[in-house]
């Protein structure tokens, strides 16, 4: 088993991808969250929808186990954000 990853490693790499993410073919991979919300004109947390999430998962480019996962972090993501009240 490899280092343990630190809390902040973890979330830079959910929000921005893995460190290696400009050597990809971006139309290949799943856009992450800051790029989707780059696209879409959001700039503060609430500005973001249900509908614009719903959208944000449709065009993620994932098997099912992995899609179920990345759903879970997201849900998990925003549910820290909603209770430390970082949206006001």
């Amino acid at each position: 088993m490899g280092p343990k990853k630190e809390p902040s490693n973890r979330f830079a790499k959910f929000l921005g991808g893995p460190p290696n993410r400009h050597k990809l073919d971006l139309s290949k991979v799943t856009p992450t969250i800051v790029e989707f919300a780059g696209r879409s004109g959001v700039v503060f947390l609430n500005e973001v929808t249900t509908d614009l999430l719903d959208e944000d998962r449709q065009s993620w480019k994932l098997k099912p186990t992995t899609y179920d996962k990345q759903t879970e972090r997201l849900k998990s993501f925003f549910k820290f954000l909603c209770g430390a009240k970082v949206h006001h």
